[in-house]
């Protein structure tokens, strides 16, 4: 769409390298809602930069996915601990007021 911001990247992490740090600090984004494919790597690596960079994590289970069934739960799990919150999309939908 037009209206979207659209980074390109070329490592496993969505802000090394890219100007999307910049683009959520000046519209005054503080969290992110986290999907993607490569659960256990690019996903899991965005992840940990945005953690590092104060943002509030949400990872959307049923939205990211990778190969390996056990270092998908293993993300996870990660971010359950350490990193912010994980939840189905259905669940993410009702808690913001979202149709469907």
């Amino acid at each position: 769409m037009p209206e979207d911001d659209v980074f390109e990247k070329h490592r496993s992490s969505c802000f090394y390298n890219t100007t999307l740090e910049v683009k959520l600090r000046m519209h005054g984004v503080t969290a992110l809602i986290i999907c993607g494919v490569a659960t256990n790597y690019c996903v899991e690596s965005t992840i940990r930069d945005a953690y590092a960079r104060d943002y509030d994590i949400f990872v959307v289970e049923d939205c990211v996915a990778t190969l390996w069934e056990d270092l998908h739960k293993a993300t996870l799990r990660n971010v359950e601990m350490f990193y912010g919150t994980v939840m189905a999309l259905q669940k993410l939908k009702d808690a913001i007021g979202a149709p469907g």
